[in-house]
């Protein structure tokens, strides 16, 4: 599990379990790759889970009662699972998110860059690691982040770099400034 530390010239930092890298092979599945790689992190903290959605939000929106499952999967069954939701080249239909995190056991939120906050990332990172899908250069991009730091920004495991920091402000340039974003987190 993740921990606090104070290290010398730096800010504070928080750190989970760091993720599995997994290289997305292609530009259309980084997705699929960062999804290998979040499930695999939140089962070696927490094993494989099962559950069921309740409360308000799923009362709302209809899902109350539907059950989820967060098992480890590789990039080759996720593809497969999930075929009706991406494109012929494998990338993710950026509306079908949702729809996977609700059988994975995933809460999240899609907003602008502009409302992305410190101290919202800092909150969320404690409950477990991160699944961001945000805007790159031509197309959107999936990471998962597992720890924060005050000076760094956040610690993400990039499946076309590895494992890379990201300040805020790089979710927040003028290329994806006008870009929807996700952030998912465990249940």
């Amino acid at each position: 599990m993740g921990q606090y530390q104070k290290e010398p010239r730096r800010g504070f930092q928080y750190k989970r379990t760091t993720p599995l890298v997994v290289s997305q092979g292609n530009l259309a599945i980084c997705w699929a790759a960062a999804l290998e790689s979040w499930l695999n992190t939140e089962i070696r903290e927490n094993g494989e889970q099962t559950g069921t959605w309740e409360g308000e939000v799923a009362k709302k929106n209809f899902f109350e009662g539907s059950t989820w499952k967060r098992e480890q999967l590789d990039v080759k069954q996720i593809l497969v699972r999930w075929k009706d939701l991406i494109n012929s080249d494998g990338s993710l239909k950026t509306e079908n998110m949702p729809m996977i995190a609700l059988e994975i056991g995933m809460v999240g939120s899609v907003f602008l860059p502009s409302l992305l906050k410190e101290e919202s990332l800092q909150e969320k990172i404690r409950n477990g690691s991160l699944y961001i899908i945000y805007f790159s250069v031509v197309m959107n991009h999936a990471i998962v982040g597992y720890g924060y730091d005050t000076s760094d920004g956040l610690f993400v495991m990039d499946p076309h770099l590895g494992l890379i920091t990201r300040k805020v402000e790089f979710f927040k340039e003028p290329t994806r400034l006008q870009k929807m974003m996700f952030i998912g987190w465990k249940v």
